[in-house]
């Protein structure tokens, strides 16, 4: 899987499908994209990549995942944002696992914040990734105080000839599969359920840190 960073390298990609490239002489066809958290890629996620994969293939392109680190929940409120699921290094492995083949990864800063819906899909989807057409969920939101959804988003790149898919929620027992309901049950000690919902048994990675040692004693 290819890793994007940062709007620089974005501006130089879509430069290189303008011009017909992908940088090393290879003809570039744009991308399939979607837009999103994918924290803990769950059932939900899953499905979106698999329906992703599908039109990547109908297109000849190749998929595509954009997320932004901090989340922007995190930028705007660090200490009231959901604790996470998965870091952006399990992220990282969990998509290229489900053979994604490109994870950009935007800064979300000010400069992100304060785009509107219509500069977002401007200058991030279609300018930037050359975006042929896009898949999202029926919550998604996006652009400056979350002001764009989903209709304002099939409006703004159907002007631009880009299509936009949106899926219906994803169910598992009459459950809307969601990193907030793998959350939740996470927190009230419910792993079997939260497992349910992600596909998979849940685990934690991090980095371990020494302490004063008394376990030894």
């Amino acid at each position: 899987m290819k890793l994007v960073r940062g709007l620089h390298n974005l501006t130089e990609l879509g430069d290189n499908a303008r011009r017909g490239t992908h940088g090393n002489g290879r003809q570039a066809a744009g991308c399939v994209l979607t837009v999103g958290n994918y924290d803990g890629v769950h059932l939900g996620h899953q499905h979106m990549i698999r329906v992703l994969q599908q039109r990547a293939h109908e297109l000849d392109c190749e998929s595509a995942v954009l997320v932004f680190e901090p989340s922007s929940k995190e930028f705007i409120d660090p200490v009231g944002a959901p604790p996470r699921l998965t870091r952006w290094r399990e992220k990282y492995v969990a998509l290229a696992a489900l053979g994604v083949d490109r994870l950009v990864t935007l800064r979300f800063d000010d400069e992100i914040r304060a785009m509107t819906p219509q500069c977002f899909v401007d200058q991030l989807i279609v300018d930037g990734l050359s975006a042929r057409h896009v898949v999202v969920g029926d919550d998604f939101r996006y652009g400056a105080k979350a002001e764009g959804n989903v209709h304002s988003l099939r409006t703004a790149c159907e002007r631009r000839g880009v299509g936009v898919e949106q899926l219906t929620p994803f169910m598992v027992d009459g459950v809307r599969v969601s990193s907030t309901a793998v959350r939740e049950r996470l927190e009230r000690g419910d792993c079997d359920a939260a497992a349910r919902l992600l596909g998979r048994r849940y685990r934690m990675v991090g980095r371990v840190s020494h302490g004063h040692e008394l376990g030894r004693t």
